[in-house]
């Protein structure tokens, strides 16, 4: 996929259009509208990322992402 060009990412189940090379943290802080992520877990394809590597894992077209927040009350 060149440069500039938009791809599709799954997040939460929906599909959702972004600019190529962006971060995994860049997705999260454009969807979540957030920059504070405690209780805050994602999954990337299936598998659990650790939020140290947010800023560094590049996605790609057609990846699916699972944004979960944990939310306290009763």
């Amino acid at each position: 996929m060149r440069k500039g060009s938009p791809m599709i990412l799954r997040i939460n189940g929906m599909p959702m259009e972004y600019e190529n090379d962006l971060t995994l943290l860049e997705v999260i802080t454009q969807q979540t509208g957030q920059n504070k992520f405690d209780g805050m877990a994602v999954a990337l394809n299936g598998e659990v990322i650790i939020r140290q590597k947010w800023a560094t894992t590049s996605l790609e077209a057609k990846d699916s992402l699972e944004i979960l927040q944990a939310v306290s009350g009763g």
